[in-house]
C-alpha cells in the first residue's frame, strides 16, 4: 500500500486569524509552540481525541489538550491564501518522507512511496510560492531561529513576548522523535530525484 497524505485529526480553522499550514511531519507544531511562546496571542488551547502514541514526548491515551491546537490550519495548501495571516512549512522531502515513513511503522519502502505523492509535496510548495503567504523551511525554523520569528513578526504584526526569542526544547508535536535523521537506500534516493528532479526548492537530494 503507498502512502495517502492524510489531514489532521484536529478541524481546520479553529482560529480566525493567524492559522499554520504544512505538509505533516514538517515541524507543524514546533512552530505553532514557538509562535505561541515568544508572542502574545488569545486563548490558542484545544483538547482532542487522539490515536497517537505520544504527544511533546509523553505518552498519550484519549484525549490531549494542546495550548496551541486553534493555530492548526490544516495540511493543504490550498487554504493558505491569506497574507499576513496564514503562514506555511514544509522541510528537505528526504527528511520529511523519512519522518512519515518512520511515523507509518516503516512498511515496505518500494510499496510505500509513490511518484504521486512526491509530485503532491512538490505542488504544495509551489501553490505556496505562488500565493504570497510566508513560507517557513523547517531547517530555518531550527538554525536560524530568531531569524525566522522575525520573519513572522514583520509578516504577521504581532507583539513580542519575549526578547531575544527563545527556541523550544524538543521534543513538541505528535510522536516527536528524531525520525528524521535515518535516510532511505539509495535506490529510493534515485527515484525521489528522477521524480522531484535535484536539486528541488534549494534541496539537494
Amino acid at each position: 500500500m503507498s502512502l495517502e497524505i492524510k489531514s489532521s485529526p484536529m478541524t481546520t480553522g479553529e482560529c480566525s486569524d493567524l492559522l499554520i499550514h504544512s505538509i505533516r511531519r514538517s515541524g507543524t507544531h514546533l512552530l505553532m509552540a514557538s509562535i505561541y511562546n515568544n508572542f502574545v496571542l488569545p486563548d490558542m488551547s484545544r483538547e482532542i481525541e487522539s490515536n497517537f502514541r505520544t504527544f511533546n514526548g509523553i505518552e498519550t491515551k484519549g484525549k490531549v489538550k494542546g495550548p496551541w491546537f486553534k493555530l492548526f490550519g490544516g495540511h493543504y495548501a490550498g487554504n493558505a491564501v491569506r497574507v499576513g495571516k496564514d503562514i506555511f512549512i514544509y522541510r528537505h522531502p528526504v527528511k520529511c518522507f523519512y519522518s512519515l515513513w518512520v511515523f507509518s511503522n516503516e512498511p515496505p519502502v518500494e510499496q510505500w512511496l509513490s511518484k504521486k505523492n512526491l509530485l503532491h509535496w512538490k505542488s504544495e510548495i509551489e501553490k505556496v510560492q505562488k500565493s504570497g503567504i510566508l513560507a517557513i523551511r523547517y531547517e530555518d525554523l531550527i538554525n536560524r531561529f530568531s531569524w525566522v520569528m522575525e520573519q513572522i513578526q514583520g509578516y504577521t504584526g504581532l507583539t513580542p513576548k519575549r526578547e531575544p526569542y527563545k527556541p523550544l526544547e524538543r521534543p513538541v508535536g505528535w510522536n516527536a522523535f528524531e525520525s528524521g535523521k535515518g535516510t532511505f537506500p539509495d535506490q529510493t534516493l534515485q527515484f525521489m530525484r528522477e521524480i522531484l528532479g535535484n536539486p528541488i526548492f534549494d534541496y539537494q537530494i
